[in-house]
């Protein structure tokens, strides 16, 4: 939880940077790495916390949670991609992040991210409160 409250705020820095009507490119990319970073710690640990306790009282959509993992995994590998390209998004190197391999990754991950959270948020649709 901290994690994604930690990735909320640096995406919140992040985008402020941007709406200056100045570049700050790179407090805006620190921020905007640390942002993937934390997000990525989140929804991992999310997703292990949701299959530990669907093992235990199977209150979750068994499709959700393989949603997720497949999510996850997409992660990891763009994460991966990143490293093996020289590109890592989550380094302050901003003139590195112009390319079409950083920019995919950037907008991948960005994608990647909002489909978990819709996902996520499917888990609690039959839920009554």
């Amino acid at each position: 939880m901290i994690a994604g409250m930690m990735g909320s705020f640096f995406l919140t820095m992040s985008t402020a940077a941007i709406n200056t009507g100045q570049s700050a490119g790179k407090f805006h990319v620190h921020c905007a790495s640390s942002t993937f970073i934390c997000s990525y710690v989140a929804v991992i640990y999310h997703t292990v916390m949701c299959w530990n306790v669907q093992s235990q009282v199977k209150v979750f959509n068994q499709n959700n949670l393989i949603l997720k993992t497949i999510i996850v995994a997409i992660m990891i590998g763009l994460a991966i991609l990143s490293l093996l390209k020289g590109e890592f998004i989550f380094e302050s190197r901003v003139e590195e992040l112009d390319s079409n391999i950083g920019k995919f990754v950037e907008w991948s991950a960005t994608y990647t991210l909002a489909a978990f959270f819709y996902v996520m948020s499917r888990d609690v649709k039959d839920f009554r409160f």
